[in-house]
């Protein structure tokens, strides 16, 4: 099987622009009009053209639609090129978002679940374990060296991330 990074390229080469067109009416219509909602529906959908091409739109990279925003489906559905993408496009990672009952940032979350997932969540994609964090930790380094303050490490979240290495 290939990388879904590949996948993605190849769909977005075969699709046609109709069909692209189609895809991205489709999830706006099924949402609302929302670009916002239609981004979320889909980085869900692993359509990344239709991402893209919401982004280019306008679409807000950080709006939050149902508690949740489109940075946040992607990392909990461990697709690292639309990690990508969404990072590229100015998704902020250090957004607080509430998972696993911790409240804390997307990167930190991340951190959380690192060690008890195994990778992409559909079946064609073999990205190797740890390749959505090391996204997050790469976008963490450049928010620092631009004079950013390092997110704050919560003992507790720390403690978990222990525990769940220890597994």
């Amino acid at each position: 099987a290939e990388c879904y990074e590949a996948e993605m390229e190849r769909r977005e080469d075969v699709a046609d622009g109709d069909s692209k067109k189609e895809a991205m009416n489709s999830l706006l219509s099924c949402s609302g009009g929302s670009k916002e909602a239609a981004l979320v529906a889909a980085v869900d959908d692993h359509q990344g053209y239709v991402a893209r091409q919401l982004l280019r739109e306008g679409a807000d990279v950080n709006a939050v639609v149902g508690g949740i925003n489109a940075l946040a489906h992607a990392v909990d559905s461990h697709c690292p090129p639309m990690v990508r993408l969404l990072l590229e496009a100015g998704a902020d990672h250090t957004k607080k978002i509430r998972r696993y009952g911790v409240s804390d940032s997307i990167f930190n979350c991340a951190r959380l679940t690192e060690h008890q997932d195994n990778g992409c969540s559909i079946g064609y994609c073999r990205c190797a374990k740890g390749e959505v964090l090391k996204l997050l930790e790469d976008a963490e380094a450049r928010r620092v060296r631009r004079g950013g303050t390092a997110l704050p490490r919560d003992p507790g979240l720390e403690k978990l991330v222990r525990q769940n290495e220890a597994e």
